[in-house]
């Protein structure tokens, strides 16, 4: 990468979710209708809710928007 270069900021979607599953790369969701999702951790920012617990996550736009997700 070139001196002086910088990345573009990426934008994020929050969703709502249940935690339910954990792997090395990827969490289990799901956002309260009866299928559940994978995600992986490489398009979360920053963290989410531990196993069988429920809060925000924010993901990558792009990945939310190819999954159907927003």
């Amino acid at each position: 990468m070139n001196e002086g270069t910088t990345m573009p900021e990426k934008d994020y979607i929050e969703i709502d979710v249940l935690t339910k599953y954990e792997t090395e790369l990827a969490v289990l969701f799901n956002a309260g209708d009866d299928e559940d999702f994978w995600i992986p951790k490489s398009v979360i920012e920053d963290d989410y809710p531990d196993i069988g617990e429920s809060g925000t996550i924010m993901v990558e736009e792009w990945f939310a928007i190819k999954e159907g997700l927003c």
